[in-house]
């Protein structure tokens, strides 16, 4: 990873991520606001355009990111770098907000259309992690990766494409119900 892209990543850590007042200016700095960027959340909501990234970051105000750059993995052809990186995401979290949004996944849960055998793995995953969670306190830590395509705008890196994800989901994710009993 070149010392622009690090630039890039280190300062949507610091000045992004995390932050209450997100300016368009702001988003602008970082995103490629021309050709309509896009984040995709851990559960595959998107948020496109400059104004529901803005929204995207402003709900996650109170949140830490960091990223492990020194492990990271980038490619870059033709002006266009894709990045890959892992990291931790921390934010502090009362028992009473954690076991509303508990009960909130677990309603969404049964309203799906996935199988039962993967409504039953996630319930009890969203549970065993806020059990988890609460045991060692307030503050909430879970690994997060970091997927995002990054072009260049007027001579400078910004991000066009971002997608978040838990690097845990890939080893069970729609496998169970494959499992005969």
């Amino acid at each position: 990873m070149d010392i622009e892209i690090k630039s890039l990543v280190k300062g949507f850590e610091t000045e992004i991520f995390g932050q209450k007042d997100i300016s368009k200016e702001l988003i602008s700095k970082y995103f490629d606001i021309n050709n309509i960027p896009f984040i995709i959340e851990p559960d595959n909501r998107w948020h496109m355009g400059a104004g529901q990234i803005r929204e995207f970051f402003t709900a996650s105000s109170g949140a830490a990111l960091t990223l492990d750059l020194e492990h990271a993995v980038a490619s870059k052809q033709s002006g266009v770098t894709w990045i890959t990186a892992c990291g931790l995401l921390k934010k502090s979290i009362t028992e009473d907000e954690l076991f509303a949004q508990i009960l909130d996944k677990i309603e969404n849960l049964l309203q799906s259309d996935i199988p039962s055998e993967d409504k039953l793995f996630s319930v009890h995953r969203s549970i065993a992690y806020a059990l988890k969670e609460s045991a060692a306190g307030q503050d909430y830590t879970c690994p997060v990766r970091l997927t995002a395509v990054v072009i260049n705008q007027a001579g400078k890196p910004v991000f066009q494409h971002m997608h978040f994800s838990f690097p845990f989901y890939w080893v069970f994710e729609g496998k169970l119900y494959s499992v005969k009993k």
